[in-house]
């Protein structure tokens, strides 16, 4: 019979369907606060500090970035480029607030709410308009349109704690999360479902609120593995307290793409030869990073302004 097209780069492909929005989706959980938790003094001083953690970094290391590689920063002008991740974060942050702002106007607390409806509008605009051009890029229509979902899904999940941890503790909808996962993403490995819009949805918003909430909910179970002190589970500790240092300065270690292994990592029909060929990628480059991260937090000013956050146990005066 007819053979059924198969997708390339099996880990990859599985990989990507979930953890930006994982990220996005945590990072709404862990941003979550009641409103009458907010107040103007509050939303002022958390958008500061997104500016400094988040926009300030961004911007800074990714002009570095350009001038490494190109000897010049004129790529600015289309956008923030690889270095979309943490500037749409902000983005979300940012969108947030302003949300939290309305619903203290109104006096309503709909502002988790108000942004998911957001959400949902946005991604519904995506699907029939692609905007392009450097004034979207720096906007980032794409990545917000894609990615807020998952942002407001976290926000929601922990706003509205009590319902999420019934769900978690149902084996039935545990089961029904996986089952519905894994046929899903059958029909999306094997094409099944052809290459329109039922795809494109199936793909872009539900296979992959499925695989993040359902690498969550397992994550969530196993927790007390995570509170260990195995050396794995420390080192872990490290890269999640570290993240930002590693997204900002990994694409410095990436400068050639690795185009000599693009043929074992594109195409092949072998997951297990690329999961362990990423995986020793993945930990040689991310211990790389940490090391850089390291001696550039030698510095204060470095930490606090280029990295993000303020530096641990930096002073030497103690050591003479």
């Amino acid at each position: 019979g007819r053979k059924i097209p198969l997708r390339s780069s099996v880990v990859g492909d599985f990989i990507s369907l979930f953890h930006m929005p994982l990220f996005f989706f945590i990072s709404g959980i862990v941003a979550y606060k009641p409103l009458d938790k907010w107040d103007s003094h509050k939303l002022h001083t958390s958008l500061r500090q997104k500016v400094t953690q988040l926009l300030v970094p961004t911007l800074l290391v990714m002009a570095i970035y350009l001038v490494v590689r190109y000897g010049t920063i004129k790529e600015l002008v289309n956008g923030p480029g690889r270095y979309w991740f943490t500037y749409c974060l902000f983005i979300f942050f940012a969108t947030y607030y302003l949300m939290i702002a309305l619903c203290r106007v109104i006096k309503k607390s709909w502002a988790e709410e108000l942004l998911m409806f957001l959400s949902l509008l946005a991604f519904g605009v995506l699907c029939v308009k692609h905007w392009q051009g450097a004034l979207f890029n720096w906007l980032q229509w794409e990545n917000f349109s894609s990615y807020l979902q998952f942002f407001a899904l976290g926000l929601l999940c922990r706003k509205h704690k009590d319902a999420f941890q019934r769900f978690v503790s149902s084996d039935w909808t545990r089961t029904l999360l996986v089952v519905l996962s894994l046929l899903l993403y059958v029909c999306h490995r094997w094409k099944l479902l052809g290459a329109g819009i039922v795809e494109s949805l199936n793909v872009n918003f539900v296979l992959r609120i499925l695989l993040t909430l359902w690498v969550y909910v397992a994550f969530v179970r196993h927790r007390t593995y995570f509170d260990g002190e195995s050396k794995f589970v420390k080192a872990l500790r490290i890269v999640g307290r570290r993240t930002l240092d590693i997204y900002l300065l990994h694409f410095f270690l990436l400068l050639s793409n690795f185009q000599p292994l693009k043929p074992w990592l594109e195409n092949n029909q072998s997951p297990l030869l690329e999961l362990i060929l990423c995986g020793f990628l993945a930990v040689a480059v991310i211990a790389i990073t940490l090391l850089l991260s390291q001696l550039l937090r030698s510095s204060n000013f470095v930490g606090r302004f280029v990295l993000g956050t303020k530096n641990n146990n930096t002073e030497v005066e103690k050591w003479w």
